[in-house]
Formats: C-alpha cells, sequence, structure tokens
C-alpha cells in the first residue's frame, strides 16, 4: 500500500472503514490514550499491556449499573478494545498470550486517526 492512501484495502478492492474515534458512548481521546465515556469514567489504554488486564475492564465495565453507563457498554468497550488493539493480531493470536504495549497500540490508532483526516 503506498503512503498516499488514507485506508487499507480489503481483498475486494473496497476500502476499510476510516478509524473510529466513538463506539456509541465511549470516545477515544488521543492526546491522553484513553477511552472516556460519556459520564466521565476514564480507561487509561497505555495502562493495558496484557488479556488479563483488558479482560479485568471488560468485567468491571459488566458489573456496572446499566441506566448510568447505558445497555451497550460492555459491547461499545470490546469494539473499541477491537479496533484499538486489534487483539487477535496483536495480543492473543490462536489463544496464546501475545506480549503488547497498550502505549504502542494506542499511540498507533492516534497516528491513523490523524492520516485519515
Amino acid at each position: 500500500m503506498s503512503s498516499t492512501n488514507k485506508f487499507s484495502y480489503t481483498g475486494f478492492g473496497i476500502p476499510d472503514e476510516a478509524p473510529k474515534r466513538r463506539w456509541g458512548h465511549w470516545l477515544f481521546v488521543s492526546s491522553n490514550l484513553t477511552l472516556l465515556h460519556d459520564n466521565g469514567y476514564e480507561i487509561d489504554l497505555e495502562r493495558i499491556n496484557s488479556c488479563a488486564e483488558m479482560l479485568d475492564w471488560i468485567f468491571q465495565l459488566n458489573h456496572k449499573v446499566s441506566r448510568h453507563y447505558g445497555e451497550d457498554v460492555v459491547k461499545e468497550l470490546v469494539e473499541a478494545f477491537d479496533d484499538i488493539f486489534e487483539p487477535q493480531g496483536n495480543c492473543c493470536s490462536m489463544g496464546n498470550e501475545r506480549p503488547f504495549s497498550g502505549t504502542k497500540l494506542a499511540k498507533a490508532y492516534a497516528l491513523q486517526l490523524k492520516e485519515s483526516k
């Protein structure tokens, strides 16, 4: 792919979606590499450096009261983690834990956002 292309392409020649900044109630904040929920709840992506840490957030949010966070809070969080970390390629491919840096992956995602403008 040439450096002038803004988006990657699927095998069918159809451009993939531009990187997202928002998943439902979650917003990716490039300036401090966090996910910020509309109610002020914040997840520091630089502190997620293992699949266990990622799962901890998922299960922690699964126990929150839905009226404060929305019915789809976990689904939206998983979608954000999937887009930002690409876990199956970077974190836990084929059921095996792989070392990764939340900082490195979040910075790469922030760069994708910047370049897609």
